[in-house]
């Protein structure tokens, strides 16, 4: 649903205004950061601090960043189970050389398992925001991690929601695929993020385009804030 995306932009933007910041990829199953920021194939360095061998983040576009996906091959799969991978989370943040940071920008994966439990259990968290596109498949699954963040027991705050993918390119209207032209309806889901944001009364933060988000990304290979 484009929550990389989002965070990496995020994490930029923080950057941007002189904040320290780091950027985490919590997507155990799913990692994306190493992609967005085209460093697939870094090698991870250490170094030892106090007696303890901690790992050292990249350092791009002035955030600092690590992944699991540092430490895998691009298309291999990861067959672990919900508290091995909940573990590695534990380790990748708190092993990880961070330094003093202003910011810590964790990308999640989807969902509300063992990796979320995890998260909330062991850290402070300061807040969430949920990215939602248009279907209403999408806004379902939100729905159900924003009751979890509510819950009694987690009480995570809620800062709002983003809508990614809400339109697809104004100019040209038209995506190509394999040759074969497919109309695409602009503005077709445009009001059913806002109005689930009304509904669970947390804040409509924004829209963030199809077009801008990919199709930048591809060609530059930088996130599209970095050139804002």
């Amino acid at each position: 649903m484009g929550k990389s995306t989002v965070a990496a932009n995020l994490a930029i933007s923080l950057a941007k205004k002189g904040y320290r910041v780091g950027l985490a990829d919590a997507d155990i199953y799913g990692p994306s950061i190493p992609t967005l920021f085209n460093i697939e194939n870094e090698q991870v360095m250490a170094t030892e601090i106090d007696g303890k061998n901690l790992m050292l983040p990249f350092d791009k576009f002035g955030i600092k960043m690590m992944s699991v996906g540092f430490f895998v091959e691009k298309d291999q799969p990861m067959l672990w189970r919900g508290p091995m991978a909940a573990n590695t989370l534990v380790q990748m943040l708190t092993e990880t050389h961070w330094g003093e940071l202003d910011f810590m920008v964790l990308d999640m994966p989807p969902g509300t398992g063992d990796i979320q439990l995890s998260l909330v259990q062991q850290f402070s968290v300061s807040g969430s925001v949920f990215v939602c596109t248009p279907q209403q498949l999408a806004v379902a699954d939100v729905r159900r991690a924003v009751n979890m963040f509510t819950n009694d027991q987690v009480a995570i705050p809620i800062f709002g929601l983003v809508e990614n993918y809400f339109w697809t390119c104004r100019k040209y209207g038209i995506l190509y695929s394999k040759g074969i032209a497919r109309k695409q309806i602009l503005y077709l889901w445009k009001r059913r993020s806002r109005e689930f944001s009304k509904r669970i009364k947390y804040a409509f933060i924004g829209k963030y385009s199809y077009f801008f988000g990919y199709f930048r990304n591809k060609r530059y290979r930088k996130p599209y804030f970095f050139g804002v």
